[in-house]
Order: structure tokens, then sequence, then C-alpha cells
């Protein structure tokens, strides 16, 4: 692994784990204690002894009476979206496999262009609604600040702050002390929030994985 490569895998780290020391446990962990694998439905006795599956949720008082809440809610009730059905494959039309052509191709020839103040070798490309990032392997980030009150994830446009942005997404994958951090396959979202304000300060699109 080369000095570039070893630096980008320890900005990557920060990027997705900011704030280890007080990094908590994914925000799902034991928040519904009783989930049912559905590799493995439990079991239970019915009447007679007969073995009864169970779906859903479940939890047992002092008598070992079994009370099921059903996992499968009826359609009337659903939302049209549920949230976090996003795939996080575009953010502002960026993909993180796009290069340079595909990218001005897209959005046309960026505002300015100008040297990562870290990495010589990749560029910033300014657009009025994102910065992209661009290295010799594609697209290393794009940010969208809050000065900019839009953003479009996956073609959706949202309103670019804390709460839309939450009700867009669903719950994180990890909360850290300075943001939320979303991930779907290789991408990785993350909201940076100010610890004081508890508001919005920036968004970064980029991949979990570095090589």
């Amino acid at each position: 692994m080369n000095k570039k490569s070893l630096t980008m895998a320890l900005l990557g780290g920060a990027l997705l784990f900011s704030g280890a020391h007080g990094l908590e446990v994914p925000a799902s962990a034991g928040a519904d204690e009783g989930l049912i694998s559905k590799a493995a439905p439990p079991l239970a006795l019915g009447a007679g002894g007969a073995i009864t599956e169970l779906a859903g949720y479940k939890t047992a008082n002092a008598s070992g009476t079994v009370t099921v809440k059903p996992a499968v809610v009826p359609a009337e009730e659903m939302p049209a979206e549920a949230p976090g059905s996003v795939k996080l494959e575009r953010v502002n039309g960026i993909s993180l496999s796009d290069d340079v052509n595909t990218i001005v191709k897209r959005k046309g020839e960026p505002k300015s262009i100008r040297k990562d103040e870290f990495f010589g070798d990749t560029k910033i490309l300014e657009y009025p609604d994102c910065s992209v990032a661009v290295g010799d392997y594609g697209v290393e980030y794009v940010e969208v600040t809050t000065e900019h009150k839009q953003i479009t994830i996956d073609g959706k446009q949202v309103a670019n702050n804390l709460q839309a942005l939450e009700k867009t997404l669903g719950e994180p994958y990890w909360v850290a002390e300075d943001g939320l951090v979303y991930t779907q396959d290789n991408q990785a979202l993350k909201l940076f929030v100010d610890p004081d304000t508890g508001q919005l300060k920036s968004v970064h699109f980029f991949s979990s994985v570095t090589e």
C-alpha cells in the first residue's frame, strides 16, 4: 500500500467512524428485543401441545404465555414510500463510479477546479449544487453544504436539513459524536451535525470501502 492509499484508508475511516471514542452501537441494536429471525422462526406450543410457528415479535410473561405482534402491516396502513428505501446510488446526479468525462457530460463544465489541499492529484470540481472530489480511480466523495437548500438522492429531491433527511433516509447505521452514517452496499452517506447546535453542517457521499 503506497503512502496515498494508506492516508486515504485512514481518511475514509475517519469519515465513517469519526468520534470513535463516543461512537454508539448501531441505532437498530437492541431496539426491538425479541425480534424473530426470518431464517429460523420460533416455535410455540399451541392447544394440545401442538407446535405452531410464530411470525413477528414475541414477548413472554412469567407464566410462559407468548404474545405475538404481527410482522406484516396491512397494506392500507403502510406509507406510500417507506423511510430508508433509498439505495444511495447517486447524490446530485453523481455516482461514485463516475469519471471526470461522465460528470462533465451529465452536469456540464464546473464553475471551477482546484486541487485538494491534502492530495495534489485529487481535483475538486465545484458545481452550483455540490463539490465533487475526483482522483485517479474516480469519484472520491461528493459534498453538499448547507448553503444548498436542496439535495437530490437517487433522483429524489429533499430539503437539505436534518429533519427532512432523517425522514427520507430512515434509521442510521451508525450514530457518531459528529453525525449520522447511512450505508448501502459499498456506499456511505454521512450527515455531519454540529454537536452544540444539533444542526446539519454538511452531507458527504463516499465509498465505505478503501483499497
